[in-house]
């Protein structure tokens, strides 16, 4: 997201706008001007078991996931679909909610001022331990189109890569949030020259590349990502868009079927990799509903991650529906439905496309 906060959760409260705590109650939900079509019975159960397994590739030398002929699979080569979130605090008390919402894939903004020591037990308690796949990102490069900011975001993944190579079972690396210029070569040769010294360095998972100009340029996708995943000795290259205000014309133009078929053709995954509530919110706004989203990445055969779980607006860790968090209170605490904002609400229990109903673990967790 374009104005994630990178300062620990207890300086955010300190620094917090003035205003009330939202009271915790639970209002009914309310719909986007564009009502989402209904996910069909067949569908969902399609959608929510594993459709295939796979042999891993004989150029993929790791152990971790991987992707083959355009889907990702786990270790043991069984299909998995990123349906998960985006967490922004790594204090925030968000990983006993995140367990209950189901979802099966938490995308984390590390805090890279703590050691990398800190870090990757943080990881293994709060997402393998629990059983959700950790996707660790690198905020430090937002919205830049240096590739000098994107090269310190790759050296501080090499200077790491002795505590963090030793995830890679379980791991997948967003080297650096939404890094890059608009439909660029420049984008298509620096990630180029980031995977390579990635491997090299030992990271064998999968490696997720954001679209530049803030994540949200799809041309850069279609133009130039085929070259990026076929640089990569180990094909090993998730690729995610970020819908904002570009989301009505992404659903209006077709954007994630053509993805899907790119996907198809080349080899490559891709995932919405964040969107937020819809209602004209914050600094990117859309009217766009979550769940039209989460539709569309659906029957386009994408996974997805919605922004965000904690992302609070209030003092005291608190949220209201005018923001982006998905939880009112702690943030990210949830035991019960009144705990979710109407994105929660939506995102988790939507009987038809929210987590509860879609989302399954990796099938390494149950083994």
């Amino acid at each position: 997201m374009r104005l994630s906060r990178r300062v620990p959760l207890a300086l955010t409260l300190l620094l917090a706008s003035c205003g009330t705590s939202s009271p915790l109650t639970d209002p009914s939900p309310r719909r986007g001007s564009s009502a989402a079509t209904p996910i069909s019975q067949a569908t969902r159960q399609a959608n929510s078991q594993t459709t295939s397994q796979a042999p891993r590739p004989s150029y993929n030398s790791g152990d971790g996931f991987f992707v083959a002929h355009g889907k990702l699979y786990d270790p043991d080569g069984d299909e998995f679909r990123i349906r998960g979130v985006n967490r922004l605090h790594w204090d925030s008390p968000s990983a006993a909610g995140i367990v209950a919402s189901h979802a099966n894939t938490v995308r984390w903004d590390i805090d890279f001022t703590r050691s990398a020591g800190f870090n990757v037990a943080l990881i293994r308690a709060q997402s393998i331990s629990e059983h959700d796949v950790p996707v660790v990102g690198n905020w430090t490069a937002t919205c830049s189109s240096d590739p000098a900011r994107l090269g310190a975001a790759v050296a501080t993944w090499i200077g790491q890569a002795r505590a963090w190579t030793r995830l890679n079972r379980y791991l997948i690396v967003n080297v650096a949030n939404e890094w890059g210029p608009n439909n660029s070569t420049v984008w298509r040769d620096s990630y180029i020259s980031a995977i390579a010294q990635l491997r090299q360095a030992g990271y064998l998972g999968p490696i997720l590349v954001d679209a530049g100009n803030c994540g949200q340029d799809v041309l850069e996708l279609l133009h130039y990502s085929t070259a990026v995943f076929n640089s990569d000795p180990q094909k090993n290259v998730l690729f995610a868009l970020h819908l904002y205000a570009n989301a009505q014309l992404a659903l209006h133009d077709n954007w994630l079927p053509q993805l899907a078929r790119l996907s198809a053709q080349a080899g490559m995954v891709f995932i919405v990799g964040e969107f937020g509530p819809g209602h004209d919110i914050g600094p990117s706004p859309t009217s766009v509903a979550p769940g039209q989203i989460i539709t569309a990445a659906e029957s386009a055969g994408l996974g997805w991650l919605a922004w965000a779980w904690d992302d609070n607006d209030r003092p005291n860790g608190a949220s209201d529906d005018r923001w982006f968090s998905m939880t009112y209170r702690g943030p990210g605490q949830f035991g019960r439905p009144a705990d979710l904002t109407e994105f929660g609400r939506e995102v988790v229990l939507d009987p038809s496309y929210g987590l509860r109903a879609l989302a399954t673990p990796a099938s390494i967790f149950s083994r």
